[in-house]
């Protein structure tokens, strides 16, 4: 606890009482080791694949490579590792960027229908390595919702690639969307481990990493939930999280109807 004391005058000069300001102190220490621990973190994830870029691109420049299959496994990873640190970067400015509401939502009506389905096909090469099938049945009225769609392609991303991180190969991850009176319901759900019930609370928080059991999944920062949270918060909409009673998590967002249709 920090202390501070301040005297109280009259119009005189004369000391009449004293206020005191106690500090508590320890949510800046949380605070410091939040950020110790943040700026280790991506230190590491960065040294990593920096690391990797320069030792093969380094055995490509000496010439010790000598047959063209290797130089093109060589590059390939080069360009992987490239990509995972442009992810990584990306993340950061996306979350940074929305906190601090230097975006703003430019809403409009748009098709949830459609974008989900852009979604899933961005990511078609990470299921077909993990074998992993996605169930979403395309709906005759595209369900039109009121949003930003390039914020909301970011929140169902990052849900989606969640459950993809946490699901076993060979199994299934659900995307419904359910129609309430005047809003919709964006439904990602996989057949993982779930989420430890004392973790539920923490989730959304920036930088937080849960440790689930089974699959050890390729693990990030911590702020693709966060960023995803945000996104909603902005549009004044609900997310959520659950376990489901049978294994695996589900996570929801809410959307406003067009105008049209509320």
């Amino acid at each position: 606890v920090f202390v501070q004391a301040f005297p109280i005058k009259d119009n005189f000069g004369k000391s009449i009482g004293i206020v005191s300001l106690l500090h508590n102190l320890k949510n800046l220490d949380s605070l410091e080791e939040i950020q110790q621990k943040f700026f280790a973190g991506v230190s590491h994830e960065l040294k990593t694949p920096l690391t990797t870029i320069r030792s093969y691109a380094q055995a490509l420049t000496d010439g010790t490579v000598g047959d063209s299959e290797t130089r093109e496994r060589f590059l390939k990873i080069i360009c992987e590792e490239a990509d995972n640190l442009a992810g990584l970067i990306n993340d950061l400015l996306d979350y940074s960027r929305i906190k601090s509401g230097k975006i703003k939502p430019k809403n409009t009506n748009f098709s949830i229908t459609e974008l989900v389905s852009k979604v899933i096909k961005s990511r078609e090469k990470t299921l077909e390595e993990k074998k992993i099938e996605t169930n979403f049945n395309l709906y005759p009225n595209g369900h039109f919702a009121f949003g930003d769609p390039a914020l909301i392609y970011i929140v169902i991303s990052n849900l989606l690639d969640n459950a993809i991180a946490f699901s076993p190969p060979d199994q299934k991850i659900d995307i419904i969307i359910e129609e309430d009176s005047d809003k919709y319901w964006v439904i990602v759900s996989d057949e993982g481990p779930g989420i430890p019930t004392k973790e539920l609370p923490f989730i959304w928080e920036q930088f937080f990493r849960g440790e689930r059991n089974g699959p050890q999944p390729k693990r990030g920062w911590g702020l693709g939930l966060a960023t995803a949270r945000e996104i909603v918060n902005a549009h004044g909409e609900r997310i959520k999280a659950e376990n489901k009673k049978e294994g695996g998590a589900v996570f929801s967002f809410s959307l406003p109807k067009n105008k049209q249709q509320a």
